[in-house]
């Protein structure tokens, strides 16, 4: 491997590919030792744990109007009732939308 300075080492030129290749070239017509390639792994963002997501679902939560109705996967509003049976009622905040 050849020895360089920091300011020569091909990771800090724009053509880092081009002066590697070429060091390399260099090396073998010369029969002396390939330089050494440096293998750099860019870190992936950590996995975030998404929130579920109902589709179209009906569930029961900690609420005045205790039977949620969700939307589907293209709805926008949500509905309420106090149980299975009683007919189903819209929040206040969406009734601008509506």
């Amino acid at each position: 491997m050849t020895n360089v300075s920091k300011e020569q080492h091909p990771k800090n030129t724009r053509t880092h590919g081009l002066a590697f290749i070429r060091e390399a070239e260099n090396a073998i017509q010369e029969k002396t030792e390939l330089p050494e390639v440096r293998m750099t792994t860019k870190k992936r963002p950590k996995k975030v744990a998404q929130a579920p997501v109902s589709l179209g679902a009906k569930a029961r939560e900690k609420l005045p109007y205790s039977v949620v109705y969700y939307p589907n996967h293209y709805g926008a509003f949500f509905g309420f009732a106090e149980d299975e049976s009683s007919p189903v009622v819209l929040c206040a905040c969406s009734e601008t939308a509506i």
